[in-house]
């Protein structure tokens, strides 16, 4: 079983892939917005329901909330890393071309506001999702002894 900050998980394979998901859904998905937003927040996803034009199913289950031609909401999908590049893969094999994650979090600096937004630059990754989306020569590779 893989083990966080031991590089020899990295090297086993993906057990799917958003093709997978795609053809599970019959090969053919709806049209899909170019902008899709993803979202945790029960608050969020109410407001959007309100708002939205139309509901599509596009993979599995998986419902997207159409607010425009252009633009759609998918949100009430779980919370965590894995789930959310699950959703964000399949979003994006269905034709999506931007991805935007809008959610909550929690900050250990007492200085930021619980009303002000915060724009991550760089984080600290080892949840087991992320180092899959770098080149070859950028993943962390265990040191052998």
């Amino acid at each position: 079983m893989p083990i966080p900050k031991f590089g020899d998980k990295y090297d086993l394979p993906a057990l799917f892939s958003p093709e997978d998901a795609v053809e599970a859904h019959g090969g053919k998905v709806p049209e899909m917005p170019p902008v899709v937003i993803l979202g945790f927040e029960d608050e969020l996803f109410e407001a959007v329901n309100e708002r939205a034009t139309d509901s599509v199913n596009y993979v599995r289950n998986q419902e997207l909330q159409l607010l425009d031609e252009s633009v759609g909401f998918v949100g009430d999908f779980g919370i965590g890393p894995t789930v959310t590049a699950i959703i964000a893969e399949n979003v994006i094999a269905a034709g999506a071309e931007v991805v935007c994650l809008l959610c909550g979090c929690a900050s250990l600096q007492k200085d930021i506001g619980l009303d002000e937004a915060i724009l991550p630059t760089r984080a600290i990754r080892d949840e087991g999702v992320s180092h899959h989306y770098l080149p070859e020569e950028r993943r962390w590779k265990r040191p052998r002894s």
